[in-house]
């Protein structure tokens, strides 16, 4: 019987150091190839220019352990960000004195081995935000606000974010059509056999998924169970400004590594033909978009 418990207990050990130190490895791979001030550039820099303004220096407090990450600056002495990276997760720390009195708080971030810029933005703003609360309470509690600096202004949200810039176009769709606008994207990528991991795991799609603030699980949830007609019902009278910006996300989707895709492109045209576009017209709003892209640079 105590063999059997012996057993048992050991078992359970497997199963949960097993992964742990799986994802320890992964880390260390992770990190020798992009050290966390590379991998989360964006993210550190926001922080950096929102409390800092943008004189920090990034620095690795423990010799030989690339999983921990200072940032700080002599200028602003009393602030000391830390990012932690661990097992594919990354948690952002802020020591804050105020009056000889230190805050501490952190903001975790899961599943982030993969993060594109617009990801980190978020991630960045969900931090400054929560921040901005935790010192303006911190410093409520201890005295007369200000004394320590003025709280950042970049605090305040940016009304210039490109995210929220794009979001805010597709304010008044609905959680429904959001989700059929990525299963469109999703079914003209995957004309040429392509799965679901391959679809959510390609770049445009994640930044759409961002802008929408969709989970991918959801749409594919949605897809099986009302199938591809709901998709035309959902977005067949869209505003122009709003079609055109989908019709971009639509059209990557038609592209691979070595090209244009035929299955795809058939597959793209014919699913925007039911949503009342003709060929024609698709192609002149494309040229269009492009004429406008030339124009300002992009």
């Amino acid at each position: 019987m105590v063999t059997l418990i012996i057993l048992f207990i050991v078992l359970v050990l497997a199963l949960l150091i097993l992964p742990f130190s799986k994802a320890l490895m992964k880390d260390k791979q992770d990190l020798r190839q992009s050290p966390i001030e590379v991998r989360f550039k964006v993210l550190i820099d926001e922080i950096n220019k929102a409390f800092l303004d943008g004189k920090g220096t990034t620095v690795y407090p423990v010799k030989n352990d690339n999983r921990w990450l200072n940032l700080h600056s002599d200028d602003r002495a009393n602030y000391l960000f830390q990012f932690n990276y661990s097992t594919g997760h990354l948690t952002v720390y802020l020591h804050y004195k105020y009056l000889q009195k230190e805050l501490n708080a952190n903001v975790p971030f899961y599943n982030v081995r993969d993060v594109d810029i617009f990801t980190q933005k978020r991630m960045a703003n969900e931090f400054i935000q929560k921040m901005r609360v935790a010192i303006m309470k911190h410093q409520e509690t201890i005295g007369i606000p200000g004394q320590s600096g003025p709280i950042p202004s970049q605090f305040m949200d940016d009304e210039d974010d490109p995210i929220d810039m794009v979001s805010s176009m597709y304010g008044d769709l609905s959680m429904h059509q959001k989700k059929s606008i990525i299963n469109m994207g999703y079914l003209i990528f995957s004309a040429n056999g392509s799965s679901w991991n391959d679809f959510v795991s390609y770049g445009p799609t994640r930044q759409q998924l961002n802008f929408l603030n969709l989970n991918w699980k959801d749409c594919q949830q949605q897809l099986n169970s009302e199938g591809e007609n709901i998709i035309y019902t959902d977005l067949k009278e869209l505003e122009d400004g709003v079609y055109d910006s989908l019709l971009m996300f639509w059209l990557s989707m038609v592209v691979t590594e070595t090209g244009p895709d035929d299955h795809r492109a058939e597959k793209f045209l014919l699913m925007n033909e039911r949503l009342g576009h003709s060929e024609q017209d698709v192609e002149q709003r494309v040229q269009k978009i492009q004429a406008m892209m030339k124009y300002f640079g992009q």
